[in-house]
C-alpha cells in the first residue's frame, strides 16, 4: 500500500513521469462518413523508458522499440463517456509511433458524438504496484447524413492552408475552435520541412525567438521518417491546433511541404539526392509519417491507398466534396531553369523574370520602345508555350476521369453543390500598380495621389525616397511601419512586376498556371454541374472570383491565405491596400474579384442549398499567443435554388457574422492522477 503522503506529492508535483505514458499531442478526429469516421490520438511513452543503456535495463525499464500498449477507445453520445455506443481496444507500438488510429463503424447521421481514449495499467510506486488510468482528452464530432438525403440542410466549417511553425503562433487554427462547425478542412503545406536555418531564418522566426523555448524539432530539414515524425509531433504539441482537432472532423489533401518544396511525381526542387538520399525514399518516409499522425482513411474498398489521396465525402443532396491529390501521382515534372532563352527553361519563372529584367531594370518609367515592346511580347511568347505545354499535367488523367466520373454520379444523385478541394489557385494572377492608381483615382484622388507618390519613388526614383514597412509584422521588427530607404532590389522588382502585368507574362507555373489545357479540362468536366465552388491554398495571400470557359461562369473560386506563412506582405514597402488593389486590377479580366495580403486566418463557410456564404476571419497578430478575431471580406455565391432577386453566378457582397464571445484559449497544461490525466483548456 502506497503511502497517502506519496501519493499526494505526486500528485501536487504533477510530474509527466508519475505515469508511465501521456496523451501529449491530443485527439483527432477525420473523413466522417454517413456511418463513421477514423479516431486518433498518440501516446507518449515516459521518456526513461527510451533508455537503451546498461542501467536503464537493470533498473527494469523497457527498450522503447519492446514496448507495446492497449488503448482503449470510447464513442458516446453523453459528454462524460457514460453508456458507450462503441468501444474498442487499439495496439500501438513503436513501428507507428504510438499513434492510434481506429476506423469506427456502425454509427448514426446528425447526431453529437463524444470520444476520448484511455490507457489502463498498474505501475510500481514506492515499492507496490498501484493501478492507473491515463484518459486523453475528449473530441466530438458529427457524422453527413447519405447522398440522397434531404435532412442536411447546412452546414459550416472552416478552411484553411500554409501553417509554419516557425513564422508564427496557431493563432488561427485556436481562433476556428471556438465556432460550432460541422468539420475543417486543410487544403496542404501543414506541415514544412525546412531546418532552423530556412524560411524562415533565425533573424525571421518568430517561435525560435520565444523565451519559452518553442524551438523547430527536428533542428535540421527533415528527411527521415523518424525527421517526419518528430516534426508531425512538434505541429501536434500547438494547443490551438489541438482545441480545434478536437472541436471537428477533419477532411486534409497534401500540398508540397508535407514532403519537401515544390513536390512533384519523380523530382522536386528541394531535394538533392547526393546528401538527402533517393527521393522515392523521402517521399514514402513523409507519407508514412503523414498517414501515421492525420486522422485520415488508409483503406478504401479494402485496398491501401497509397499516394493516392484524392477521394470525395458528401453531406447528404447538399453537398459533395472533393479532395483532390495534385502533387506526386499525376504532376509532371518540370525543367530546371537556366539563362537560356529555350521556353522549355522556364518552368520555375526565374530565367522569366530575369529576361524581363534585361528590358526594365535601367528604366525609370513603363513607356517602352518599339524594341523594348518587342522584347517583352517576345517573352510572353516564351512563356504562353509553356503554360499551354499539352504534356504538363497536376492532376493527371486518370485523376481527371476520376472527377469525371463522382461529377457525373454527384449530378445524377441530385446533389446541389459541387465542391472541389486544390492545394493550389487557378487564377492566373498578375499586380498592375498602375491599373490600380487610375482605378482608385475615381473613388478617391487623394488616396490614389498616395499610392502615385510610392510607385514613383520606387519605379521613377522622384521625389520621397522613403517608403512604408507597413507589412512587416512579425518578420523584421525592427522595421515593422517605420519608413525604408528606396533600395535597387525595390526597384527591380516593381519594375519587372509592372511590365509582366502590362504584357500579360506569367511567371510561376508550379500551379494550374502552368497546365492551361488540363486547367480548361478540368472546368469542362465540373461546369456539367449547375453549382460548383472551388478552394484552393498555398499562396498565403486570399483571392476569390469567378472561374470562365468560353465566355461562360463555371464556378466561384476561395482560396484561403495561410495560418502563419508569409505573403507579399513580408518586406512589402508599399501600403498593403495598394497591393492588394494592384492585384485584383491586374488579374480581373482573369476573373478575381478580392486580394488580401497582409494578415493570417481561415475561410468560414456558412453552406445551404441556396446560398454559399463565405467570410475571410483573420487574427490580428500571429507573433505571440495572444489575439483578436475580426472579418475581412464576406461574399454570397447563390446557387440555381435561390429564390432571391440579387444575381447568380456572381460574387456577391455580404456582411460577417459576430465572433463567439470570448477570448482565446489558454493551455493550462496537464494535471496528472494516479486515476487519469486531464489535458485542459478554458476561456481567459
Amino acid at each position: 500500500m502506497v503511502p497517502a503522503a506519496v501519493v499526494l506529492a505526486l500528485l501536487l508535483a504533477g510530474c509527466a513521469s508519475a505515469l508511465p505514458v501521456s496523451f501529449n499531442h491530443g485527439v483527432a478526429s477525420g473523413d466522417p462518413l454517413p456511418d463513421g469516421i477514423i479516431l486518433w490520438t498518440r501516446i507518449e511513452p515516459r521518456s526513461v523508458m527510451q533508455r537503451n543503456d546498461t542501467a536503464g535495463k537493470a533498473a527494469g525499464y523497457m527498450t522503447r522499440q519492446d514496448q507495446a500498449y492497449n488503448v482503449t477507445w470510447v464513442v458516446s453520445a453523453r459528454k462524460d463517456l457514460s453508456s458507450p455506443v462503441k468501444s474498442g481496444v487499439f495496439l500501438t507500438n513503436y513501428t507507428r509511433d504510438y499513434t492510434v488510429k481506429v476506423d469506427v463503424r456502425g454509427l448514426a447521421s446528425g447526431v453529437q458524438y463524444y470520444y476520448g481514449f484511455a490507457v489502463y495499467g498498474s505501475d510500481s510506486i514506492a515499492g507496490a504496484a498501484i493501478p492507473y488510468k491515463v484518459e486523453s482528452p475528449v473530441g466530438n464530432f458529427r457524422l453527413p447524413y447519405p447522398e440522397g438525403s434531404d435532412k442536411q440542410k447546412k452546414l459550416r466549417y472552416a478552411v484553411y492552408s500554409c501553417s509554419n511553425w516557425g513564422w508564427g503562433y496557431f493563432n488561427a487554427y485556436d481562433a476556428g475552435s471556438r465556432y460550432d462547425l460541422d468539420f475543417w478542412i486543410h487544403l496542404g503545406d501543414y506541415i514544412y520541412e525546412y531546418g532552423i536555418l530556412t524560411y524562415p531564418s533565425p533573424a525571421e522566426a518568430v517561435r525560435w525567438q520565444d523565451p519559452a523555448g518553442s524551438g523547430l524539432t527536428p533542428s535540421d530539414e527533415i528527411v527521415s521518417l523518424y525527421d517526419y515524425r518528430k516534426r508531425h509531433a512538434l505541429y501536434r504539441s500547438d494547443p490551438g491546433l489541438q482545441a480545434l482537432s478536437a472541436k471537428a472532423p477533419l477532411l486534409s489533401i497534401w500540398d508540397d511541404h508535407e514532403i519537401t518544396n515544390n513536390a512533384r511525381t519523380n523530382t522536386a526542387q528541394n531535394h538533392q539526392s547526393a546528401t538527402e538520399g533517393e527521393y522515392q525514399s523521402r517521399k514514402e518516409n513523409a507519407r508514412k509519417a503523414y498517414y501515421e499522425w492525420m486522422p485520415i482513411r488508409e483503406i478504401e474498398d479494402g485496398d491501401f491507398i497509397g499516394f493516392k489521396l484524392n477521394k470525395t465525402l458528401s453531406y447528404g443532396n447538399l453537398a459533395k466534396f472533393f479532395l483532390l491529390e495534385e502533387r506526386v501521382t499525376g504532376r509532371t515534372d518540370e525543367p530546371v531553369p537556366t539563362s537560356s532563352t529555350d521556353e522549355s527553361t522556364f518552368k520555375y519563372g526565374t530565367s522569366l523574370s530575369t529576361l524581363i529584367g534585361a528590358v526594365v531594370d535601367n528604366k525609370t518609367d513603363t513607356n517602352y520602345t518599339p524594341a523594348e515592346v518587342a522584347a517583352l511580347k517576345q517573352i510572353k511568347a516564351a512563356s504562353d508555350a509553356v503554360k499551354n505545354n499539352e504534356n504538363s499535367t497536376v492532376a493527371g488523367p486518370e485523376q481527371l476521369e476520376w472527377v469525371r466520373q463522382e461529377t457525373e454520379a454527384a449530378k445524377a444523385a441530385g446533389v446541389t453543390w459541387a465542391i472541389y478541394n486544390h492545394g493550389t489557385p487557378f487564377f492566373e494572377r498578375y499586380t498592375n500598380y498602375e491599373a490600380a492608381i487610375e482605378q482608385m483615382r475615381k473613388i478617391s484622388p487623394s488616396r490614389a495621389a498616395t499610392w502615385e507618390r510610392y510607385y514613383n519613388a520606387i519605379v521613377k526614383g522622384e521625389g520621397e525616397q522613403m517608403v512604408t514597412s507597413e507589412g512587416m509584422q512579425c518578420y523584421n521588427r525592427l522595421y515593422y511601419k517605420k519608413p525604408l530607404p528606396v533600395s535597387p532590389t525595390m526597384r527591380i522588382s516593381m519594375r519587372r512586376t509592372q511590365a509582366a502585368a502590362k504584357f500579360k507574362i506569367m511567371t510561376g507555373f508550379d500551379a494550374y498556371q502552368g497546365s492551361a489545357r488540363e486547367r480548361e479540362q478540368f472546368l469542362s468536366i465540373v461546369s456539367s454541374m449547375p453549382n460548383v465552388v472551388q478552394y484552393g491554398g498555398d499562396s498565403h495571400a486570399e483571392w476569390a472570383g469567378l472561374q470562365m470557359l468560353n465566355g461562360k461562369t463555371v464556378l466561384a473560386e476561395f482560396d484561403v491565405g495561410s495560418v502563419t506563412s508569409p505573403s507579399s506582405e513580408n518586406g512589402a514597402y508599399l501600403p498593403l491596400d495598394f497591393i492588394r488593389a494592384a492585384n485584383v486590377a491586374g488579374s480581373y479580366e482573369e476573373g478575381l474579384r478580392y486580394s488580401y495580403v497582409g494578415e493570417k486566418g481561415f475561410m468560414l463557410i456558412e453552406l445551404t442549398e441556396e446560398t454559399h456564404h463565405t467570410e475571410y476571419v483573420h487574427v490580428d497578430n500571429w507573433c505571440t499567443p495572444d489575439y483578436k478575431v475580426k472579418c475581412a471580406a464576406a461574399f454570397d455565391y447563390f446557387s440555381t435554388k435561390y429564390k432571391g432577386s440579387k444575381p447568380r453566378k456572381e460574387l456577391v457582397n455580404s456582411s460577417c457574422s459576430p465572433p463567439p464571445k470570448g477570448r482565446p484559449y489558454e493551455k493550462l497544461g496537464s494535471l496528472n492522477t494516479l486515476m487519469g490525466q486531464q489535458y485542459s483548456y478554458v476561456r481567459r
